[in-house]
């Protein structure tokens, strides 16, 4: 390691400074992992912003902020995450040379994101069904926006049944048109594993206590087999749940999967 990170921004209307240390500590954690298995030599970061991108974000607070990353002196190096994009990166270097992810140089990472997430995912079907095709399977996704957005776009191209959920009710309405079906991420699990089906499976919770990552798991019971894959992206708490057995070989996937920006745990 080279004593130097990096990791993403974040601006979100959190409801207090304990929640908004709570996410970045949660989300900086697995940034560590990611650098770890792309062979990249930094450690994970990311940065918090408490307040409404729509209203907070502005020239004059990303200039300020920058002025922070260059005081820093290369120990941090940020990017762009949930409430920024790469067009606020390229505002930065008016500050700090610190920054990646701009518009005017490699641009958004969430495009590169959503590829190696959907990569990851035809590995993990792989390994648990023989098949790396998504087409036939329901898919969770849960968070719309930039990464989740695209991934939801390649899975309805390849055939997948998509349920999105996501707070802000205008990426929702983009993955509506594109022919997902959207929920209240309240009720992001709670639908049945048969494609086509509405409603909810009889489905028996379990905790979790094992793998890598966070969240619930089911089995459904209706099938005795997995059905569904659970996730949501790297911009949100990392999450595939594959539910059919094959543990070892999952894990083993999730190996590779991690550095693409999702982490799995067996759901048997």
């Amino acid at each position: 390691m080279s004593g130097r990170s990096g990791g993403g921004i974040s601006v979100r209307p959190y409801a207090d400074e304990t929640e908004a240390l709570n996410d970045v500590l949660r989300l900086s954690r697995p940034m560590t992992y990611k650098m770890a298995l792309a062979g990249i030599a930094i450690g994970g970061a990311k940065t918090v912003i408490i307040g409404d991108p729509k209203a907070l974000k502005t020239p004059e607070l990303l200039a300020a902020y920058g002025r922070y990353v260059e005081s820093l002196g290369g120990a941090y190096l940020a990017g762009p995450d949930i409430g920024t994009k790469a067009e606020d990166m390229a505002e930065m270097p008016k500050t700090t040379r610190f920054v990646a992810g701009r518009a005017d140089q490699s641009g958004s990472t969430a495009i590169t994101t959503a590829i190696g997430t959907y990569v990851a995912l035809r590995a993990t079907a792989k390994a648990a069904f023989g098949s790396d095709t998504l087409a036939g399977h329901r898919i969770s996704v849960q968070g719309a926006g930039g990464v989740g957005g695209e991934l939801i776009s390649r899975l309805l191209a390849e055939g997948a049944e998509v349920i999105a959920a996501d707070i802000d009710p205008a990426a929702l309405a983009i993955a509506a048109r594109k022919g997902a079906k959207v929920v209240d991420p309240s009720l992001s699990y709670d639908f049945s594993c048969r494609r086509g089906e509405d409603g909810t499976a009889a489905r028996r919770p379990t905790p979790s206590h094992s793998g890598v990552g966070s969240g619930r798991r089911h089995r459904d019971e209706t099938h005795g087999q997995a059905c569904c894959l659970t996730l949501r992206p790297p911009s949100m708490v990392r999450q595939a749940a594959v539910m059919n057995g094959h543990s070892s070989e999952i894990m083993n996937t999730a190996a590779r999967a991690i550095s693409s920006g999702v982490a799995m745990r067996p759901c048997g």
